[in-house]
């Protein structure tokens, strides 16, 4: 019986977090068209190189799955660091 209750408190649990993860977030939508490139690279802005710092990738990384956003998660992770070159 326990376990029973354990299942439906998961379900309960998990519905209730897709429900918010499914809700607008017009701030991520706004942060994704001013700094994620279509490589899935955040784009510093403040250096004229156009660089991409560690920081700014985990923030991506970070937004995206709070935001339940999959697609920019896969994006902005997967196969990206290949891209990446050391700035000297």
């Amino acid at each position: 019986m326990k376990s029973v209750r354990w299942i439906v408190l998961l379900l309960a649990l998990g519905t209730m977090v897709q429900a918010q993860a499914a809700c607008n977030w017009p701030a991520w939508d706004q942060f994704k068209k001013d700094y994620v490139s279509a490589e899935g690279r955040v784009i510093d802005p403040s250096d004229a190189r156009k660089i991409t710092t560690s920081e700014g990738q985990s923030y991506a990384l970070f937004f995206a799955l709070a935001a339940n956003d999959r697609e920019t998660f896969g994006n902005c992770s997967t196969g990206r660091r290949t891209t990446w070159r050391r700035v000297t």
